[in-house]
């Protein structure tokens, strides 16, 4: 599985290309962290906290519309009155933003929208393992918004909310009425153009 995934990430960012040119900066990279407050559709589940962090990729299209791939490390989880439930995931969003203004602002917002598979590392109910009793891949749709702090020519520093919607349930055993992640994530990140 590691090995595909790799393939299918190396693909991409050899078809997204390194070219840059005089006006639209192609392809960025960077880093990314931040906090996670996540629960699922049921009425009794309150919310729990976690981190978020890993890399960030964007392909510009033109000067107001990119594609971004990231690889995320990410904890979710919820909590019902007796249980504290707590998944690890290796996220995957891909989404499709436009941002308003020139590039050369100093400051431009932006919105997104997408979708993210997520792959299961740890599954833990008030401390003991259940990873067997869960879906070993999720998959979300993803809705943000945020801001790019151009700090430089090639250099952006992006602050991002970002709600994650569960289309598929992370728990194996809850049929007929699945629950589904939901997930409000903060992040701040550093983007290098290429």
């Amino acid at each position: 599985m590691k090995r595909i995934l790799s393939g299918v990430l190396l693909l991409v960012f050899v078809l997204c290309g390194v070219t840059v040119t005089a006006q639209v900066k192609r392809l960025a990279v960077g880093v990314k962290g931040g906090t996670n407050f996540s629960r699922v559709n049921l009425d009794n589940a309150k919310s729990v906290r976690g981190a978020v962090a890993g890399i960030t990729s964007e392909y510009w299209l033109n000067e107001y519309s990119a594609l971004s791939l990231d690889i995320l490390y990410a904890e979710e989880g919820y909590q019902v009155p007796t249980t504290t439930v707590e998944y690890s995931y290796v996220q995957i969003p891909l989404m499709y933003h436009t941002f308003l203004g020139n590039g050369s602002d100093l400051i431009q917002p932006k919105f997104g929208l997408g979708f993210s598979p997520g792959f299961l590392l740890k599954a833990e109910a008030n401390g003991v393992d259940f990873k067997d009793q869960n879906t070993a891949t999720i998959l979300n749709f993803v809705g943000g918004v945020g801001l790019v702090l151009h700090v430089g020519e090639r250099l952006g520093i992006h602050l991002e909310a970002r709600g994650f919607l569960g289309l598929t349930s992370p728990d194996s055993n809850s049929n007929p009425d699945p629950i589904k992640n939901r997930t409000l994530q903060l992040n701040l990140g550093v983007a290098f153009g290429l």
